[in-house]
């Protein structure tokens, strides 16, 4: 039907359409192509599109876009995109990354920065940490980076830029080199590859090479060449390739590495993510943890790639036959008592948030204090049902629990009381009847 003079002037309008197309999309993927009118009422309003989609029920961050329109007309939206990255990946995103993951494109960065370095230089940003090993190198590469934190895992002790050749030829370094006991030395190169943004930088380089190559057959030096194909990889491909080039030349045992420790989430496969997560979440009920807890967590950079890769994280879910945590129903009344039984016997007493918080509660049940509050029902009335299930069950209260209820009942001086809490007084008067206690 179509829709009177003035109709996305009005909010109500606005967020009775966005939950339409929510409804039917399941994301907010191509919204501007399809909702032209729409987007352009969101922007006339000067609305949040985020406040937006948790007032009308949802999780922003579950349906969020791979591109967002209009997202990238703000240049401070574009720094924050990049922090986010940089708080993830503890470096400045490559060219690539800026592209395809990130959707900045070079011309949008050629247009209002005229720079990569420019947006660096914005931004305060220092990169000289980027390339920063695990030993406290500074490499000139991220294959350099990736090789010395190879070798770090691994234990296999190395040397820096030494110069392999003769004092006449002695301009030239190499990138890694190993010492034995026994005298032997080998050398290892990492090449780099073929740069179209500056050809003539490349052709210069390409011909160092090949001098380098032909001075390393000439001295009849070990040499250990790496080239930027097997980079193209996953990390686990990446981590099989230096295995089988490292193993070949250096006689030692080679330790397995931590590749959660070791790899950033775009090179992982969609199996590999999944295994991380249940290996550090309980995913034995055939559920992942919620969006909410992933965010707060050391993994927030997997749940970041999954959305890049999926509609919405439970899309991800769905592809193993399992649900998140957040899934409509999960949170009933008898996993809110089973919450609250886990936290009388192992706390002695039910934790508020900043309580699960401190004491660090398995992640099961960390989404639980913020269903309760999105729930519309007053948290008093589900320890009312937890108390009412440990009476017909027979389970003893802790004696915190017990002390909090004889108080609540106590010192009430004010007998001008609202009607919910003359109501939960007599209740939990009941309670402590049927216990035997009295106030």
């Amino acid at each position: 039907m179509r829709k009177t003079r003035g109709y996305y002037h009005n909010i109500d309008n606005i967020k009775i359409e966005l939950k339409k197309y929510i409804e039917q999309t399941g994301s907010l993927d191509r919204f501007k192509l399809n909702c032209g009118s729409l987007a352009n009422g969101i922007k006339l309003n000067n609305l949040d599109i985020k406040s937006l989609i948790e007032d009308i029920g949802y999780n922003y961050n579950d349906i969020k876009p791979k591109y967002i329109f209009g997202e990238y007309n703000n240049i401070e939206a574009v720094k924050v995109k990049i922090q986010d990255f940089i708080n993830i990946h503890n470096r400045f995103p490559t060219t690539t990354e800026l592209n395809k993951d990130l959707k900045i494109s070079s011309h949008y960065i050629y247009t209002y920065f005229k720079s990569v370095y420019e947006i660096k230089r914005q931004m305060n940003y220092n990169d000289i940490y980027d390339l920063v090993d695990k030993n406290g190198f500074y490499n000139k590469s991220v294959y350099e980076l990736i090789v010395a934190n190879y070798l770090f895992d691994k234990n296999i002790t190395y040397k820096r830029e030494q110069h392999p050749f003769p004092k006449e030829e002695n301009n030239y370094i190499s990138d890694f080199t190993f010492y034995y006991d026994d005298g032997k030395i080998i050398h290892c190169e990492i090449w780099g590859g073929y740069n179209k943004n500056n050809k003539d930088f490349f052709l210069n380089y390409q011909k160092t090479m090949n001098i380098k190559k032909e001075l390393y057959n000439k001295y009849n030096i070990n040499l250990i060449s790496i080239y930027p194909d097997i980079f193209n990889k996953r990390y686990k491909d990446i981590i099989t390739e230096l295995d089988k080039i490292f193993g070949n030349f250096i006689n030692v045992q080679l330790d397995t590495v931590n590749i959660q420790n070791f790899i950033p989430s775009n090179k992982l496969s969609d199996e590999e993510i999944l295994k991380i997560l249940c290996e550090n979440f309980d995913c034995e009920n055939g559920t992942l943890p919620s969006a909410e807890i992933l965010e707060k967590s050391e993994f927030k950079g997997l749940y970041t790639q999954i959305l890049k890769r999926y509609n919405n994280y439970r899309e991800f879910a769905l592809k193993f036959d399992k649900e998140t945590m957040a899934k409509r129903n999960y949170w009933n009344s008898d996993k809110i008592n089973e919450s609250f039984l886990y936290m009388c016997n192992t706390f002695g007493k039910i934790l508020n948030q900043n309580e699960i918080k401190k004491y660090n509660i398995i992640n099961d049940y960390q989404g639980l204090h913020h269903i309760i509050s999105k729930s519309g029902i007053p948290f008093m009335q589900y320890r009312l049902n937890f108390y009412d299930y440990c009476i017909k069950s027979k389970i003893q209260l802790p004696q915190e629990e017990i002390n909090y209820l004889i108080n609540f009942c106590k010192d009430r001086k004010n007998n001008n009381f609202s009607q919910l809490l003359f109501n939960n007084i007599q209740k939990v008067k009941i309670i402590l009847k049927e216990m035997k206690l009295v106030v």
